[in-house]
């Protein structure tokens, strides 16, 4: 692969943590192009994609003509994505990823130009951001994956992050799909987790913390292993000790501070790092022994001389809930037949392939176990997983998840193919959504 091996992906924590949607084609456009900005950079310039690269990071032949093609389209549709990113005042700008973009028919490249409001969030970044190579996410096969592999780097030094649901859907931008939890965990979370731990530096396992019966949070243990790229490249990143402020920014805002009092408190207030962190460190032994369900509004107490961060927290805690809740009472229903159809086939297919593996799995037979139990132990982060006193353990709550997808791996095109069998629809992927598909012909005497 052309890709070169020093190419680095340097964003602000801002952008990683904005809400938008992409196909992976088109996020793979972007990463190419991000992968050329230059730390010395004072503007923009006009980024050239070669479409032989572009195709190199699909994972498809080189003489895929349709993907020739469809680059001009995916530029096309890149020109109308938007993205939210969240200002400090409690704002969201919202701007397109590109301001404009020059396809050369047969000549193998297109010129892309980023939309200059991007300019803070990715030239002469000096504290707050996150790099990583390239090369970690160009063979991940979903959006979300590449977008929870960021979202977790982020917080590779301090080695968690936790994220409501409903915020992580908001920041994944599928805040109206996956009412179902289980579904949600197992197309998006699992899913993740399987490709960054075949693919990536860094994988993770994961905590569901509950009210009552509802899972309302996720909590995300980062788990560093040995690269499979070929070589390591140096990460570039801002000298952080235990008293770097945006750090303790970071930590803050993870533990439930909204951004504005974390600034105040490290900013204005100048309270001392070091006496944050013990702080930050008790909020958390305290609420791992469920002593403290509300971390944000026990930390800030602690923190706060006058209470006033704290009770102005517990007030925007009261406002956002109530407004989570006006939010989701009034969600749309009105959803066309196609999209309910749509939704509907997934549901199906999802529980058909966890049937399927299901019977795989208990067919099974030794040599198929050894191959799997070679291929988990060549593997740093799945044999951190799944292998206990040196053998698979297979009581393990992942053990059925990696093997089926081990004995069963699924091909991107797998659920078009099986609608298109199965049901007589035949489909194909929108570029207007990484989660819709089109309906191209349909027989009305199946549903």
């Amino acid at each position: 692969m052309s890709i070169k091996k020093n190419s680095l992906i340097v964003k602000s924590n801002d952008l990683i943590n904005s809400r938008y949607s992409l196909s992976v084609s088109e996020m793979r456009l972007i990463l190419l192009m991000v992968s050329q900005v230059s730390k010395d950079d004072e503007d923009f310039k006009t980024y050239r994609v070669q479409i032989k690269d572009f195709i190199e990071s699909t994972g498809k032949k080189k003489n895929s003509q349709n993907l020739y093609s469809r680059a001009k389209e995916y530029s096309k549709q890149l020109m109308k994505r938007v993205l939210e990113i969240p200002q400090e005042n409690g704002t969201h700008l919202q701007v397109t990823f590109l301001s404009s973009a020059l396809y050369y028919p047969g000549q193998g490249y297109v010129d892309l130009r980023f939309d200059p409001s991007l300019k803070p969030y990715l030239l002469q970044l000096k504290s707050r951001f996150t790099s990583y190579d390239i090369r970690n996410v160009l063979s991940l096969r979903s959006f979300h994956s590449i977008r929870i592999y960021e979202l977790l780097k982020q917080y590779e030094k301090i080695g968690n992050r936790t994220f409501k649901v409903d915020e992580l859907k908001e920041i994944l931008n599928i805040a109206d799909n996956y009412s179902n939890y289980n579904l949600f965990k197992r197309r998006v979370i699992e899913q993740a987790q399987k490709e960054l731990t075949k693919n990536c530096d860094i994988t993770f396992q994961f905590q569901e913390i509950k009210l009552g019966r509802k899972v309302v949070e996720v909590k995300f243990t980062i788990i560093q292993q040995r690269s499979n790229l070929n070589e390591i490249i140096p990460i570039l990143s801002p000298t952080q000790s235990t008293q770097d402020p945006d750090l303790i920014k970071e930590e803050l805002m993870q533990m439930g501070i909204s951004g504005e009092d974390a600034k105040l408190i490290v900013d204005q207030q100048k309270k001392d790092p070091v006496y944050l962190r013990e702080l930050i460190q008790e909020t958390q032994r305290k609420f791992e022994a469920g002593k403290v369900k509300n971390t944000g509004a026990y930390l800030a107490k602690l923190i706060s001389t006058e209470a006033q961060v704290s009770s102005k927290y517990q007030k925007q805690a009261v406002e956002t809930q109530k407004k989570k809740e006006v939010e989701q009472s009034t969600k749309r229903n009105n959803k066309s037949n196609d999209k309910k159809l749509i939704k509907a086939l997934k549901e199906e297919y999802e529980e058909y392939i966890h049937f399927q593996e299901e019977k795989a799995i208990k067919s099974a037979n030794n040599t198929q176990i050894e191959a799997f139990e070679k291929q988990v132990k060549s593997n740093i982060g799945m044999s951190r997983i799944l292998i206990k006193k040196g053998r698979l353990d297979k009581e393990h709550d992942l053990y059925k998840v990696f093997f089926g997808g081990f004995l069963l791996p699924r091909d991107e095109n797998d659920f078009e193919k099986w609608v298109l069998n199965n049901k007589g629809f035949q489909i194909k992927k929108d570029l207007n959504s990484d989660e819709d598909y089109v309906i191209l012909a349909k027989q009305k005497s199946i549903f």
